[in-house]
């Protein structure tokens, strides 16, 4: 009965172990340089931020360290800045883009900001739709930290998944910094449950074990 109890318990630690690894690697950041702190653009937004357009690394405000990606408009340029990075993506695989949105004044009626998640093929090619979260908008909370999130799957001949930082506007003085960017692949139900059951099993075992060392401890 001792032998088999030790090998219940250690195959609930297993279990649970399996389940939290899983689940682990699942909500990594796959995002080099999510906050911005190094400063510093990188072509092509592999392994770091592409500044493409009307984009910058700032210091006027962060949501945590220092750094932000402000992004604005200038007169007589494309109607907006985007910063974007790209990472090796999953076929079948949902990703969840997540972050903080923040301008210091109201927005232009027309101007409007968010956080963008596409898919790239092995040539570059954009693969369906561009996703976006909710927008900043001139409605939007001024000098607040909004956050945002925007969740997507992967398409099967998916290369890499492309995040991005956008502003639409057309007027001088609209900016939006964004801060602490997360993209993750999102774990699938059967995962979650594992890693639940295993969580489950094992606290109901631990109490069982408690009750019955209880029981002979009072004998």
């Amino acid at each position: 009965m001792h032998h088999s109890n030790r090998t219940r318990v250690s195959l609930l630690v297993l279990t649970m172990a399996a389940g939290l690894s899983a689940k682990a690697s699942l909500s990594q950041n796959l995002l080099f340089d999510p906050g911005f702190e190094s400063g510093t653009p990188v072509p092509g937004g592999v392994g770091g931020w592409n500044t493409v357009t009307n984009a910058s690394f700032s210091k006027n405000y962060a949501h945590s360290g220092q750094w932000s990606m402000e992004c604005y408009f200038v007169p007589s340029s494309f109607p907006g800045g985007d910063s974007v990075q790209s990472v090796a993506a999953l076929p079948g695989a949902e990703y969840n883009l997540s972050g903080f949105g923040f301008t210091p004044a109201t927005l232009s009626g027309q101007a409007f900001a968010s956080l963008t998640l596409f898919f790239t093929d092995s040539n570059g090619s954009v693969l369906g739709n561009f996703y976006t979260s909710a927008a900043i908008t001139s409605s939007s909370s001024v000098a607040t930290w909004i956050p945002l999130s925007v969740s997507q799957v992967a398409p099967a001949n998916a290369a890499n998944v492309v995040a991005e930082v956008i502003l639409f506007n057309y007027s001088l003085g609209d900016a939006v910094y964004f801060d602490d960017l997360s993209l993750t692949i999102v774990p699938e139900p059967s995962s979650a449950l594992l890693t639940d059951l295993g969580i489950i099993i094992c606290s109901i075992w631990s109490s069982i074990r408690y009750q019955r060392l209880k029981l002979a401890a009072s004998r």
